[in-house]
């Protein structure tokens, strides 16, 4: 009885968190990081000129984009039963950025419409990368989707017509091409299925992996990439809730309750610092996420008054988007290059059989 009972809660779980996964993907998706940029900047401007959130929301809710009505109706019924903007957002906004306005919805309508433009302006930056590689590699997709195509049908049975036309005789490109159809039809669904676990399987160890072995890949400049994202979303959310007059500990522990668990890692090891006696926070921030040489520089702002401190902090941050930019952008061209090469590859084989094959080279060959 109390084994069915465990198995049942079991499986009961099981259910809870694949539906959890499943709706956190519907929103991301339904809801990027621009689109979230987006809606957090169409609360903001009104809210800078005075208007209340419930006459944003209900504007919103009669005009706005289909996912913007959606929050909107949520933020209105949080609204009305006493709650605040933030709460009706979980799960649609990064949780790093939504704790970092929660943290200040309570401080003022000015300090918050503050906080969700220079959100909204850290979202849009994060966006661009996974832009960058989209709008590179759309078109060479395109173009490899169709050659694939004309491959598979009519080229298919072209080559099968030519076959008989030597009387199934070896011949080099005919043989390949079929080769290569046999992959396309019953091998490159499974390919493609294994490409993207692995980029899943991937991204989930860099965000969920704190071993001695994750910290050696951090090391790797081709394996920093992530780091440097965590990094920059990191010090720029301390800048800013520092910025708003909030303690570091605190901020610590903000940053330390939310994100993933990389980013948790990070910074509940810098609480750690701090309460250990660490001279000043940047001190507590040396954890292995920023470089040596963004540590060393904070330090020569660690002794200077706060605003010095935060404009270093945010100039880092700047620093560290540039490189990430960099980086997205050679993977952008990169991808595209890999992805037009195969189409490339692909139109010379359908070249080489429909334009280069003479049945009649076998026939004076003898072969």
């Amino acid at each position: 009885m109390y084994s069915d009972l465990s198995n049942r809660l079991t499986i009961d779980a099981i259910g809870q968190q694949a539906s959890d996964w499943a709706t956190m993907v519907s929103r991301k998706w339904k809801l990027g990081k621009s689109k979230q940029a987006e809606f957090l900047r169409t609360l903001a401007g009104p809210m800078s000129v005075g208007k209340k959130p419930i006459q944003i929301c209900e504007h919103i809710r009669r005009h706005g984009t289909t996912v913007q009505q959606t929050l909107a109706v949520l933020i209105l019924d949080s609204l009305r039963e006493g709650g605040g903007i933030c709460n009706a957002l979980d799960g649609w906004i990064d949780p790093v950025s939504l704790s970092a306005l929660k943290a200040t919805e309570e401080a003022g309508s000015d300090i918050f419409v503050r906080a969700l433009e220079r959100i909204a302006d850290s979202l849009e930056v994060a966006s661009q990368g996974r832009a960058k590689i989209v709008k590179l590699a759309i078109y060479p997709a395109l173009i490899l989707v169709a050659t694939i195509s004309i491959m598979i049908y009519p080229v298919g049975p072209v080559v099968e017509s030519l076959k008989l036309m030597i009387r199934g005789k070896s011949d080099p490109a005919l043989d390949q091409m079929t080769a290569l159809i046999a992959f396309y039809t019953h091998w490159l669904w499974l390919t493609v299925t294994l490409g993207v676990l692995m980029v899943v399987s991937y991204r989930w160890y860099m965000a969920n992996s704190i071993s001695a072995f994750r910290h050696r890949l951090d090391k790797i400049p081709v394996f920093s990439g992530y780091r440097l994202s965590i990094a920059s979303k990191f010090i720029s959310t301390f800048a800013l809730l520092k910025e708003f007059g909030m303690p570091a500990q605190r901020i610590f522990d903000i940053l330390g309750s939310t994100g993933n668990t990389y980013q948790r890692y990070h910074s509940t090891l810098a609480q750690i610092n701090l309460g250990e006696g660490a001279m000043s926070e940047v001190d507590a921030m040396d954890t292995g996420l920023l470089d040596d040489s963004q540590i060393a520089t904070l330090h020569l702002y660690s002794s200077a008054d706060d605003d010095h401190l935060i404009a270093a902090m945010n100039k880092a941050a700047d620093v560290i988007g540039e490189s990430i930019s960099k980086r997205s952008t050679f993977a952008a061209y990169l991808v595209a290059f890999l992805i037009g090469g195969w189409a490339f590859f692909n139109v010379i084989m359908i070249v080489a059989v429909l334009v280069g094959f003479n049945p009649r080279d076998h026939m004076q060959l003898g072969v």
